[in-house]
């Protein structure tokens, strides 16, 4: 299976057992330093570079949803997320992604005016999601060589688009297969208030390693407050932390407009971390 632009994203992947580098086979991918560990590519062009198998819980998550009533996206209302909502969801879902994603693209159109960049590349980036990769499609539209890992390969993850050009690799959140220090924006799309416990500061360290030396991980549906596990475990990895506040829903006048007239929707802000600011 040929899955384009792969020649271009495999040196940003790494062997998940072994962190060595990655060769491209005629259907498969190897280890540069084990050509016996082979990794799959899945039908519709995702990456299968996990440790166990992950068949069960994909097919588990995509059942949660289908349970509800609820229908995966096709292409056209895929490329409207978060924007334009999907129907059957809880209540302010989609609304809620829209203010943190609007929240990400203006810190990241910030950063890109005050380093002078123009409109074209910009930089190497990667979402961490549970669900549909709609930030990876919104970074490579954006001029980002643009990636997505996520546990789930379903209609309502990793497979809601067949065809793309960022590349959608289905891993463990304990074995990222990704390349430290090679990331200039790193996403958790929504995972604090989705995963584990136990599961959340592993993930922090992991993710915090993958940034270079410039790079920002900025980290949606946060916690409120600065003196949260989460800012906590990113300072131990040596990271400053701040906050950004999402627009309409912070303490500004427009914010407190719409909290008295019930308007308002309840998103945490936008929490930002990097080893230089």
């Amino acid at each position: 299976m040929s899955i384009p632009y792969l020649n271009r994203q495999l040196p940003y992947l790494t062997d998940p057992r072994t962190g060595s580098g990655l060769v491209l086979m005629e259907d498969s991918i190897a280890a540069e330093d084990d050509p016996t560990a082979v990794y799959p590519m899945m039908e519709g062009g995702i990456l299968q570079l996990a440790i166990t198998d992950l068949n069960e819980v994909s097919t588990a998550h995509d059942e949660k949803y289908l349970r509800q009533g609820i229908k995966a996206p096709d292409e056209l209302a895929f490329r409207g997320l978060p924007r334009t909502p999907l129907p059957g969801w809880i209540e302010n879902y989609w609304q809620q992604r829209a203010h943190s994603t609007a929240a990400i693209w203006h810190f990241l159109e910030a950063q890109r005016r005050a380093a002078g960049r123009g409109m074209g590349f910009q930089g190497i980036a990667v979402e961490l999601t549970q669900g549909m990769p709609y930030l990876a499609y919104g970074l490579d539209a954006g001029g980002y060589l643009a990636f997505a890992v996520s546990p789930h390969a379903g209609h309502f993850a990793l497979g809601v688009h067949p065809y793309s050009r960022y590349c959608r690799i289905q891993a463990n959140w304990d074995a990222l297969p990704l390349r430290s220090g090679s990331f200039d924006v790193v996403i958790l799309n929504a995972l604090p208030s989705e995963l584990p416990a136990d599961v959340l500061p592993d993930l922090l360290r992991s993710a915090s390693k993958l940034l270079t030396e410039t790079g920002f991980l900025l980290i949606s549906d946060s916690p409120e407050v600065e003196e949260s596990p989460v800012a906590d475990t990113l300072r131990e990895s040596d990271l400053k932390v701040a906050l950004h506040s999402v627009p309409g829903t912070d303490d500004s006048l427009n914010g407190r407009l719409k909290h008295i007239l019930r308007m308002g929707i309840p998103v945490p802000p936008l929490l930002i971390a990097g080893k230089t600011f």
